[in-house]
């Protein structure tokens, strides 16, 4: 898992709530921390990983209420 945490902090976009927040408040990348809410182990094909993985994602942003206006996710 340590792999694939490293080349997503690589594509992290700097430019959006999160990181301007983050980064107008001092923080710096080692304050980060991870936490794994669900294995997609079940995955097969590339193009359904990838919309599978989003699926995913905004289950779990509106799960655990980090969507705008709660939280900082806006999209």
């Amino acid at each position: 898992m340590g792999g694939n945490i490293r080349n997503y902090e690589k594509g992290i976009s700097t430019d959006t709530p999160v990181s301007t927040y983050f980064k107008q408040m001092g923080h710096k990348q080692a304050q980060l921390k991870w936490l794994i809410l669900e294995n997609s182990t079940q995955l097969k094909s590339v193009g359904n990983i990838k919309k599978s993985l989003l699926q995913r994602e905004a289950y779990w942003s509106k799960k655990i209420n980090t969507m705008f206006p709660l939280g900082t996710n806006d999209y």
